[in-house]
């Protein structure tokens, strides 16, 4: 196992029993059995650790699963992460400095993600939606997204209705950019 699987091995292992703010860079390295310039070699401090951690962990292949216009299965795969680590999530959304790492993962690289496959869309479909519209839709895609690990986390909603939900929802999408090509945005 190299280093770096090694320290996020340790700091799953860590966030499931303690609290973020506890949780020191010696704890980490300590158990990933590594010593602490391997920590250093590979990230500056625990902020920059904690965004490639949930990078490699989940959302690198959530937004391949996105920019393959899969938003079923990138939906899919974060609420099963959300629910095979639970206290996990728990743990990252419950402190500010992880939930604002997780949220700028989401809305800087998956809006963008999402972005470019509404105007795809748009391209297909042939519309010509006003870009305000198509930044304001992304964003609702992604707080979808942000809902579900804390719906799992917070209101025990099971993954297998949320699921549901948002295939509704993902599957509607080029029929709902047809209606809204429709409206006059000038009034």
């Amino acid at each position: 196992m190299n280093g770096k699987a090694a320290l996020y091995l340790g700091f799953n292992k860590i966030m499931k029993e303690k609290d973020f703010s506890l949780i020191s860079i010696s704890e980490i390295v300590k158990e990933a059995g590594i010593n602490r310039n391997t920590f250093y070699y590979h990230f500056k401090d625990i902020n920059e650790f904690v965004k490639a951690f949930l990078e490699d962990e989940i959302m690198n292949t959530v937004r391949e699963k996105i920019k393959k216009n899969q938003f079923n299965e990138g939906f899919l795969l974060l609420v099963d992460y959300s629910e095979t680590h639970k206290e996990l999530m728990r743990n990252i959304l419950d402190h500010p400095e992880t939930l604002d790492i997780l949220v700028k993962i989401l809305h800087n690289d998956i809006r963008m993600d999402v972005v470019k496959i509404l105007n795809d869309y748009q391209s297909f479909l042939h519309l010509n939606l006003p870009e305000k519209f198509i930044t304001f839709f992304s964003h609702n895609i992604v707080e979808e997204y942000m809902a579900a690990p804390k719906e799992i986390v917070y209101d025990g909603i099971e993954g297998k209705l949320l699921k549901k939900v948002f295939y509704l929802y993902a599957d509607a999408i080029p029929d709902k950019l047809l209606k809204v090509s429709s409206i006059d945005f000038n009034n």
